[in-house]
């Protein structure tokens, strides 16, 4: 990251350590400054750029990814001004975790056990998955 106080010569394009660990690709903005962008940043995005799974593949594992995080699938912390007077949200029994068990229900009933297992490996824990895994989730994510 390099930047410099008159503001001429900023840019945001990541640490060494980005570099090695990632695909990262580097762009110029309309106002100048670099910015790094991380094309690798989850295992379903290696697969597109290896051309293991297709555009329309990857699209349904963010669909799918989408769905698990407004499921509340992930830890985050505890929103206080929705405890003590509501948000307005709706109750997320009745929002995001149904359709979260809508979609896994539907891959049970497809794909068994063993289908529901490949997505919550690969696309909600983020880990690579052997070949005879990796051909499931295509299956899976391809809506067979």
């Amino acid at each position: 990251m390099k930047r410099k106080k008159n503001g001429t010569d900023l840019s945001d394009i990541g640490t060494t350590q980005l570099h090695i660990k990632h695909d990262v690709q580097v762009e110029k903005l309309e106002s100048g400054l670099a910015r790094a962008k991380v094309r690798d940043q989850l295992v379903i995005d290696t697969y597109l750029f290896e051309d293991k799974i297709t555009v329309g593949q990857h699209a349904e594992a963010e669909r799918l990814l989408e769905l698990a995080q407004k499921a509340g699938v992930f830890l985050r912390s505890i929103d206080m001004g929705a405890v003590i007077g509501g948000n307005g949200k709706g109750d997320l029994a009745n929002t995001g975790f149904i359709r979260w068990r809508y979609a896994i229900n539907g891959i049970k009933r497809n794909h068994g056990v063993e289908g529901v297992e490949v997505v919550q490996d690969c696309i909600v824990e983020n880990k690579r998955l052997g070949e005879d895994r990796l051909e499931l989730l295509i299956k899976v994510l391809s809506r067979e």
